[in-house]
């Protein structure tokens, strides 16, 4: 049992690849003032955080789940919330509309407002919180509060979030000498955001399930996530290889790996899934080598494809999501894929 107080983080602090899972996850968001409603079997979190009184910059994957943020009394118009899609598909709800937040989108909102966010699939977010006030520049102009959604598009975005995640990646500390220019620096490149958001160029496009996955995490060695995906490539057919193995055969923490998929629109779990299906699916259509296709043969194509049993194997043929499948005990308890580590 984790001792939920000892999670919790202090104002003024520094959290990274934190890793939790149930309850213990539950309590830390919590802890932070958000309530969250597990959408699946298992819920489980990696995040990394940065947070003072007026000031917060976080990063979190977490497995299907439904957050909420309810304002307290005390709760100011003069700060915000801004929380940019980094993978899956995500629901926003304020008190005026309702919004999909896709990769690369920002939503932006005071901080006094309720909110709430739903993700019925894996998703990762960047979330930000500032002060109105701190936007302003050296001549003590500051954009005007906007609230709502941001395009992917938006070019000073992109600058933005590359920078906040070089903060999140970094040893930066909150009382170091430079840590105030960095918070003043993201200030004022957020600033640039909520000045234009005219759309500058479509969003680059990638091919669904392509090993290629473009860009390597920000702040990351470039070849992680190369190597990660020829691992995958070379040893999807083994039954026990998951992601968390994935993690100790590269040297990396879980909390590590996934950052390295951030750029993408997979996880290390879903990556191990479609190309486990792909190899299934080319098993099933030259089917020489296993004789007709029954029931103990396609135990041996499960096998051979690295699934545990034929019904993950059907499920992940059927086109079920890994949120689908976690929400079935019978089919997450036979298919690895999501680290289970605990802290």
């Amino acid at each position: 049992m984790h001792d939920a107080s000892r999670l919790v983080p202090p104002t003024g602090a520094v959290t990274r690849e934190l890793i939790l899972n149930g309850d213990a996850a539950v309590q830390w968001i919590g802890s932070l003032g958000w309530a969250v409603a597990p959408l699946s079997s298992r819920f489980q979190l990696v995040a990394d955080l940065i947070r003072t009184d007026t000031f917060a910059i976080g990063r979190i994957w977490h497995t299907p789940a439904a957050f909420s943020y309810t304002a307290d009394g005390d709760a100011s118009n003069c700060m915000f919330h801004a929380v940019v899609g980094i993978e899956g598909t995500q629901t926003v709800t304020s008190e005026t509309d309702q919004v999909e937040l896709g990769p690369g989108q920002m939503h932006v909102q005071s901080f006094s407002e309720a909110l709430g966010i739903t993700a019925q699939e894996p998703a990762a977010r960047l979330l930000f919180v500032s002060q109105w006030s701190d936007l302003q520049d050296s001549e003590g102009r500051a954009p005007l509060p906007r609230s709502g959604l941001f395009g992917s598009s938006n070019a000073h975005k992109e600058i933005f979030s590359s920078a906040a995640h070089a903060a999140l990646n970094s040893l930066t500390t909150v009382d170091g000498a430079g840590f105030h220019r960095v918070r003043a620096g993201l200030d004022h490149l957020f600033a640039g955001v909520l000045a234009d958001d005219a759309p500058v160029r479509a969003k680059r496009s990638r091919g669904a399930g392509s090993t290629d996955m473009g860009r390597a995490g920000r702040g990351l060695p470039p070849s992680l996530l190369r190597r990660a995906s020829q691992q995958i490539e070379a040893r999807a057919s083994d039954v026990t290889f998951d992601a968390g193995r994935l993690a100790r055969d590269l040297g990396v923490s879980t909390a590590s790996l996934y950052r390295a998929y951030e750029d993408s629109n997979l996880t290390p779990a879903s990556q191990l899934r479609r190309v486990r299906t792909r190899l299934a699916r080319d098993l099933l259509e030259a089917p020489g080598e296993f004789g007709d296709v029954d029931t103990q043969n396609l135990k041996r194509i499960a096998a051979a494809a690295g699934f545990g049993s034929v019904r993950a194997m059907r499920r992940a043929l059927d086109g079920l999501s890994d949120s689908e499948s976690e929400a079935r005990p019978d089919i997450s308890e036979e298919e690895p894929g999501i680290a289970r580590t605990e802290r």
